[in-house]
């Protein structure tokens, strides 16, 4: 039977209309869309004009849907009609271990290679890996897309039989299907021997990076140490790795310049460079946010240093245009020996005669009188010091050192038949021992000194025999050297706490333990007495 039809006006409702006889149907006749449409229902409201929100709902892509209403489905075609089409079988890219690089970065670390620019450390040549590995991977992408439209161009069917192209975390091999499974890579994170040269500025929690992975050395030797590897997250690694390579560099550029009193150049250079990208990518060394990290390692304050407050804003240190260890413009000539002593104790850091004696044209021995009271020989060195460091520090141990050598040394060549040499020297030391002796202060008699309870610097034991002894029971003493405090302790107190050693205030006791802490610390009891009542009745 043909189903009833009803005509249905846009934004109008059904009307009903009767049944007709069952009419002839005619296949040429066509229905006139102008006059009314036709649509042949199963006597259900129509809502596709006007759709009812109650019946529609957003699908994943935005567009409305009915609902419980199941969408037509297409016929399907032939299997001889399907026109063949390449396939291409990829498979999902398993999650890298870092971040793609950037443009900038691909352009910068793919650029450098392993002969001609070799890893200075770790963070380097991991970047340098990470680099070339992703221009590689780009590359052979490349000529995979290629190769897939000139097969689509020509007709060829790309089949599981034919050449199949996989997209995988290693490298692309056309032709063949990889049959590796990427696993999780565990990464060992026990001490270990530290496999680098141990350096002048590695100390007992030193940054460093070793094997891809930062750390801090510990039980450092001259021959050794222990890396104890830290477990951070990719980008907390490459922030650590680049700032190990700037702590080094500045570390390095010092120590050269300060050794060979030459400018370090390529050094410099380096230090700007990663100076400069450190800030670009976390900020300055002194903000708050690096600070923290920074003082993690035993050279930080080192590191810290490399900036300097400006007008509100941090900027570099001098030692990033010109060295600082030494002076940079050479004096030719002094007018007075006094001068040519500054001038070296400012490059040399002691007393250099040679250079002293070239800069005022003056022999050695007519300097070393001139700057007689100024400069002393200490034989222990073999060397003149200037008076500020010579008569300085324990002068009565420098003093018996000194006789000491003099003594030797006369006796060595008392029955020596010739000159020697060294007589000149002796004569020197002893001038010099003169003036130590002059420095070395007089005893203090015992009865010039003032002894107070609680000085830190007798033993707490001798405190506590004697209050044992005063009170007639075992008093035990202790200091705490980093709060400078004392603690009094008592297991079995007397009658002398109690009663004989004891102030009874208005209101509190302060029994003999009480006094005894107040006297160590110098103090006294804050004793109060009531002198009547106020308006509120209070003491």
């Amino acid at each position: 039977k043909q189903k009833g039809a009803e005509t249905v006006t846009p934004n109008q409702p059904p009307k009903a209309e009767a049944k007709p006889e069952p009419p002839k149907v005619d296949p040429t006749k066509e229905i006139s869309s102008a006059e009314s449409s036709e649509i042949e229902t199963d006597n259900s409201p129509d809502y596709s004009d006007n759709p009812d929100p109650r019946l529609f709902a957003y699908n994943l892509f935005g567009e409305l849907e009915p609902i419980g209403k199941p969408k037509p489905q297409p016929k399907a075609k032939a299997e001889s009609e399907v026109p063949k089409r390449p396939t291409i079988d990829v498979k999902d890219i398993p999650v890298k271990k870092f971040r793609p690089l950037t443009e900038k970065e691909l352009e910068f670390y793919g650029s450098l290679n392993w002969e001609d620019n070799p890893p200075i450390n770790g963070f380097y040549e991991t970047m340098m890996s990470i680099a070339h590995r992703q221009l590689e991977e780009m590359r052979l992408e490349r000529e995979a897309e290629e190769a897939a439209r000139k097969a689509a161009t020509n007709g060829e069917t790309i089949t599981e039989g034919g050449t199949t192209i996989h997209r995988t975390e290693g490298d692309f091999i056309p032709g063949q299907r990889s049959t590796v499974k990427a696993e999780p890579v565990e990464v060992d994170m026990s001490p270990r021997p530290f496999s680098e040269d141990i350096q002048f500025f590695h100390h007992n929690g030193s940054m460093v990076v070793q094997d891809g992975l930062v750390g801090f050395l510990s039980e450092v030797r001259k021959n050794g140490a222990t890396f104890n590897p830290l477990s951070l997250k990719p980008e907390q690694a490459k922030r650590a790795m680049l700032y190990v390579t700037l702590s080094e560099t500045y570390q390095q550029l010092y120590n050269y310049e300060a050794e060979t009193h030459e400018p370090s150049e390529h050094l410099r250079e380096h230090l700007n460079q990663y100076y400069d990208e450190f800030v670009e990518k976390y900020g300055n060394l002194n903000e708050k946010q690096n600070v923290k990290f920074i003082l993690m390692d035993a050279n930080g304050r080192d590191a810290l240093a490399l900036e300097r407050g400006e007008n509100g804003r941090f900027v570099k240190a001098d030692i990033f245009d010109h060295p600082v260890s030494f002076a940079v413009d050479e004096l030719t000539s002094v007018d007075t020996p006094m001068e040519a002593l500054s001038s070296s104790l400012n490059k040399f850091g002691n007393v250099n005669l040679d250079y002293m004696t070239g800069l005022v044209d003056m022999s050695e021995e007519n300097l070393i009188q001139n700057l007689e009271g100024h400069i002393y020989y200490n034989p222990l060195v073999e060397n003149y010091e200037i008076k500020d460091r010579f008569i300085a520090g324990n002068v009565v141990q420098k003093a018996e050192d000194v006789k000491t050598w003099i003594d030797r040394e006369e006796e060595r060549i008392k029955n020596f038949p010739g000159y020697d040499g060294i007589e000149p020297y002796i004569a020197m030391a002893q001038d010099s021992l003169k003036a130590l002796e002059e420095a070395t202060p007089r005893k203090v008699t015992f009865d010039e000194l003032d002894f107070n309870f609680g000085e830190r610097w007798i033993p707490t034991g001798i405190y506590s025999a004697y209050m044992s002894n005063l009170y007639g029971t075992e008093i035990k003493i202790a200091y705490s050297s980093s709060m400078d405090e004392y603690s009094c302790d008592a297991q079995r107190k007397n009658m002398k706490i109690w009663e004989e050693f004891c102030v009874r205030g208005y209101y509190r006791t302060y029994d003999g333990m009480s006094l005894l802490k107040h006297a160590l610390h110098n103090t006294v009891p804050d004793i109060k007495k009531s002198a009547g009542k106020d308006e509120n009745g209070h003491d």
